[in-house]
């Protein structure tokens, strides 16, 4: 609420009164920060004393001429009582309830005083001092009034603010709850996967175990030979490289939406349709001749049972399976080229 002209410039001649009185005694010492020290009021409440932002009350102009006083400065009887008229005349039009209460508390117990000693008329003094009493009852109502308002609208935003607190914490567990099971999940998968070896491992050393007491080695090593291979680095690697290469086209063929029952060069053959893209022709072809290499690198070459006629997995050299993998990472490039390119 913006304020009357008038009482800002009450308010501005006031404080410029307070200024004043307060430099008397800058050459002895005088500054904000000891008069705030001396008053006990805020060194920001004096900063707005000073500025006329807000009126300072009856108690901080005494306060003023006892901290003057102490540093011996003394303000003259005059002067002390023109910063009280001043004073008043700026609580009269402030708009700040504090101020107004202040002013007709003043006013009232002038009025009685003045009552008391039949310096004026007693039913007028009495009249007027009624008046100033209903005025300073208002006052003090809305006071009342805006004070019961601001604590309920305190007592609501708390409420609000522990309901929120409180829907975080819960919120915060759940996510702590999701991640544990999400962690217990994947151990228990991880789990299930090395017991899943283990058991693959005992099976195939039962199978070589009951061979061997047929006395059937041809057998036993037609069995142990592709389980070892399958344990070796170069199994891994191809492995590895295989099924990095399927998942990146499975992954185009489900973003373009089409039956995986259809063979790889199919697949690609639709891709390039859809996108107009040839290139996805030969990615598919790639794709599918490598995936016949990585089969075949350990694939049983079976003609007949144990004995002469049975070779076991073909065992890759170092060389064909580096070269393999290079291969596969040459057209696992081109697929992310390709999907970028679709993006784009």
């Amino acid at each position: 609420m913006s304020q009357p002209e008038e009482a800002i410039t009450d308010a501005r001649v006031y404080a410029e009164a307070l200024r004043e009185a307060l430099q008397k005694g800058k050459a002895q010492g005088a500054t904000q920060k000891g008069l705030s020290e001396s008053s006990g009021a805020h060194t920001s409440t004096v900063s707005r004393y000073l500025s006329g932002q807000l009126t300072a009350p009856e108690t901080f102009v005494n306060e003023l001429v006892s901290y003057l006083a102490a540093l011996g400065v003394r303000l003259s009887a005059s002067e002390v009582k023109q910063l009280h008229e001043r004073r008043s005349a700026a609580q009269e039009k402030s708009l700040e309830t504090a101020a107004q209460i202040a002013y007709w508390k003043e006013q009232v117990k002038q009025l009685q005083h003045a009552a008391k000693t039949g310096s004026r008329a007693e039913a007028a003094l009495l009249q007027e001092a009624a008046e100033a009493k209903a005025e300073l009852d208002v006052l003090v109502g809305d006071l009342a009034g805006a004070l019961e308002r601001a604590r309920r609208a305190e007592l609501e935003r708390g409420a609000w603010h522990l309901a929120t607190l409180q829907q975080r914490k819960r919120h915060e567990h759940t996510q702590r709850e999701l991640a544990s099971t999400q962690e217990a999940v994947e151990l228990l998968l991880r789990e299930i996967e090395v017991l899943r070896a283990l058991l693959e491992e005992q099976v195939v050393f039962v199978e070589v175990e009951v061979y061997e007491l047929r006395r059937q080695p041809g057998f036993a090593n037609y069995i142990m030979e592709p389980f070892r291979a399958r344990r070796s680095l170069e199994y891994r690697k191809v492995d590895t490289a295989l099924k990095m290469l399927r998942m990146e086209f499975d992954s185009a063929r489900q973003y373009y939406n089409l039956d995986n029952r259809k063979g790889t060069v199919q697949i690609s053959e639709k891709i390039a349709e859809l996108t107009g893209n040839k290139h996805w022709i030969t990615v598919g072809k790639n794709v599918d001749h490598l995936t016949t290499i990585g089969s075949a690198i350990y694939a049983s070459q079976e003609h007949g049972f144990a004995g002469t006629d049975n070779k076991p997995p073909m065992t890759p050299t170092i060389e064909s399976v580096n070269s393999f993998v290079a291969g596969a990472e040459t057209v696992l490039a081109q697929i992310k080229h390709l999907r970028q390119l679709t993006v784009l």
